[in-house]
């Protein structure tokens, strides 16, 4: 089930909207097909309005997958090996 959010975007997906916005016109219209255009109208509202559509399930189950990929690897850095090949000096 698709889940919708206003205002939950990174500046960096608003941004690469609002490039999407300027492209899809330009191309639509040095290869002269008008209709291309059309579609950004949705790039428009869905960068203005900040909206994020995410799957309901998909991004808990990411969420807890990196939590625990990041426990393993930190209980296999362990200490020891943070200071690996120095030598201390007198």
């Amino acid at each position: 089930m698709l889940q919708f959010e206003f205002f939950a975007l990174r500046w960096e997906t608003t941004l690469l909207r609002y490039y999407l916005l300027m492209a899809l016109p330009i191309v639509g219209g040095f290869t002269g097909q008008w209709w291309i255009g059309l579609f950004a109208l949705p790039v428009f509202l869905s960068a203005i309005t900040g909206l994020k559509i995410t799957l309901k399930g998909k991004e808990s189950t990411a969420v807890k997958g990196s939590v625990a990929q990041k426990a393993n690897v930190i209980q296999m850095a362990g200490a020891p090996r943070e200071h690996a090949g120095r030598t201390k000096t007198a």
